[in-house]
């Protein structure tokens, strides 16, 4: 029987059949990898927080608040909600992380 003549074409073939299934395991770890980063974007989803009812507050400048040492009385602050925002006025910052339960107006002491 006469052997047929390997070609250039015929190596690459073979280099390509090689190759083939480690390319799909690189593809399939890249495309685990990708779902895993958009399931963590999407965590951090600000809107995905406001759907839960979050809140996002900025002083009308803009600025984000953080904290409530960032804020003084008569400050004007925009909070963001999931359906829209509501404009109010500090009446005042704490810090110790008080709420109206505290004793404060709103907690049913007279």
């Amino acid at each position: 029987a006469r052997r047929r003549r390997r070609t250039p074409a015929d190596g690459v073939t073979a280099a390509v059949t090689r190759m083939e299934p480690s390319a799909a395991r690189i593809l399939e770890r890249a495309s685990a990898r990708l779902d895993l980063l958009h399931a963590n974007v999407s965590a951090a989803d600000p809107e995905r927080a406001l759907r839960r009812g979050w809140s996002v507050t900025h002083a009308a400048d803009g600025r984000l608040l953080r904290s409530a040492a960032d804020v003084v009385a008569g400050d004007e602050l925009v909070t963001r909600l999931v359906d829209g925002s509501v404009r109010s006025v500090a009446l005042d910052g704490d810090t110790d992380g008080g709420t109206a339960a505290d004793g404060e107006e709103g907690s049913g002491r007279g």
